[in-house]
């Protein structure tokens, strides 16, 4: 893989003791890029229902924030200063890595006293009961989190300033939201997947937000997935939280969280009028949604595929618990 700096911008992410690159963000930050309100006389729809480009791997549509002559100061760009690269804060979302069938569970009953257990890096530790992730499911979650730093600072993104285009890359991920795991009840899959990609990064327990399933596909605003760090934020969820399917339940939501953050939304679709490329898989794709707007409260999106598998690192292995 082409490394960060040989495309000529400053690299981001620096090797840990491993050689694996792991965040690295300046304390100092640039205030919040103005942009300014929308002007109605445009003819626009709040950015809700322009066109967008064909293809496979991004959806790329002007926002009310890109807008030109505009003249408001809010939160429709974030950006700061890592070295002399201007990064942007984006949302990665991931849902979660292969699993087993009912029964094939890790172990396949709950245990009482026993559990496994997820330390983490300065302390604290996640129980779950079992383990759902298969063999493969584990060895692609290690890739994911082993590789997730260089595939995100090879990504662009591209934003119109008064009529300018200007690229920056993705800022290094310093937050993840998942599904909480500890009930038998919810699912552990979000995690597990989370989990290898969380100890690369060296990410303590208070840097882990973990929600229920209907917290991610419904309660949770788009600005929230952002947080307030100025760095990104990494979602792994299930299909249920994420997409909507026509053989769902017609009592369900047919805009889950894919649909709920794209801009360009034809709301009374499912799934916003994504196409079927878009659905998230278990195997090997993620989605970065950037150039959030406050204006519309939407984002871009772009499909990266990876591919490749690692041997579960000890450090990323849980250990099973008799209390």
């Amino acid at each position: 893989m082409e490394s960060a700096s040989r495309k000529g911008f400053v690299d981001p992410f620096v090797a840990n003791a491993n050689g694996k690159k792991v965040a690295f963000i300046q304390p100092i930050r640039w205030p919040f890029l103005a942009w300014a309100v929308c002007v109605l006389s445009f003819g626009f729809d709040g950015g809700c229902n322009q066109a967008v480009e064909s293809g496979s791997s991004v959806e790329r549509s002007l926002s009310p924030c890109e807008y030109p002559m505009e003249t408001m100061s809010t939160i429709g760009s974030q950006a700061q200063s890592v070295g002399s690269l201007v990064c942007e804060p984006v949302v990665v979302v991931r849902r979660h890595a292969p699993d087993a069938e009912s029964g094939d569970y890790r172990p396949a009953q709950v245990s009482g006293a026993f559990y496994w257990e997820y330390p983490f890096v300065g302390g604290g530790a996640q129980a779950t009961p079992w383990r759902r992730l298969t063999d493969e499911g584990d060895q692609i979650a290690q890739y994911f989190g082993s590789s997730l730093g260089e595939l995100l600072a090879d990504q662009t993104i591209v934003r119109a300033l008064d009529g300018v285009e200007e690229t920056r890359h993705p800022c290094p991920i310093d937050r993840v939201i998942t599904i909480d795991p500890t009930s038998p009840d919810d699912t552990q899959n979000p995690f597990e997947t989370a989990y290898p990609f969380i100890i690369e990064q060296g990410l303590a327990l208070d840097r882990v937000q973990m929600v229920s399933e209907e917290a991610i596909r419904s309660d949770m605003s788009p600005e929230s997935f952002l947080g307030d760090s100025g760095g990104s934020t990494l979602v792994v969820a299930t299909r249920e939280a994420l997409w909507a399917r026509s053989s769902d339940d017609e009592s369900e939501p047919r805009n889950r969280l894919m649909g709920r953050l794209v801009r360009s939304c034809a709301s009374a679709e499912l799934n916003c009028g994504l196409s079927a490329d878009y659905e998230p898989r278990k195997e090997r794709d993620f989605f970065i949604f950037s150039n959030f707007c406050a204006l519309d409260h939407r984002f871009e999106v772009k499909k990266v595929a990876f591919e490749g598998q690692a041997t579960l690192l000890p450090a990323a292995t849980p250990q099973w618990v008799n209390d």
